[in-house]
């Protein structure tokens, strides 16, 4: 048999794939730990995906989010903080294992109401998975 495409301008492409054949995954970004940012943060990455689920969702980086992009090595490694010294509000060393474990729960969440289909973590140590596991 022939197959045809088509020249349309419209924005659609001429063939698609269903959504059922793509496996679609997103991270959540470390400036989003906790409950509720976790949760705004998959929303914001569903409506740019245009779906409604995404197959695995991964807490990106268990480390704290920065207040800023210009850190500085030297700085980092003379403070008795070390990357903590340019952490956001709220994610101190004394909080990041709570922010976590609430990010944890917000996708335990995300799964069983359907909008990700499988969880998991990226770049976490031995450490960091242990602690997960005290609370998840």
């Amino acid at each position: 048999g022939t197959t045809s495409t088509s020249t349309s301008t419209s924005s659609s492409p001429p063939f698609s794939i269903p959504r059922s054949e793509i496996f679609l995954t997103t991270k959540q970004w470390r400036a989003y730990h906790g409950y509720e940012p976790t949760l705004e943060c998959l929303t914001k990455s569903l409506k740019r995906l245009q779906t409604t689920y995404v197959d695995l969702y991964l807490i990106h980086w268990p480390g704290p989010a920065y207040n800023t992009m210009n850190r500085q090595k030297k700085v980092m490694e003379e403070s008795p903080d070390g990357p903590f010294v340019y952490a956001k509000d709220g994610h101190d060393p004394s909080n990041i294992t709570f922010l976590r474990s609430e990010t944890w729960r917000a996708m335990e969440d995300a799964l069983y109401d359907g909008r990700c289909r499988a969880i998991g973590v990226s770049n976490f140590t031995i450490k960091h998975l242990e602690a997960l596991k005290k609370t998840a």
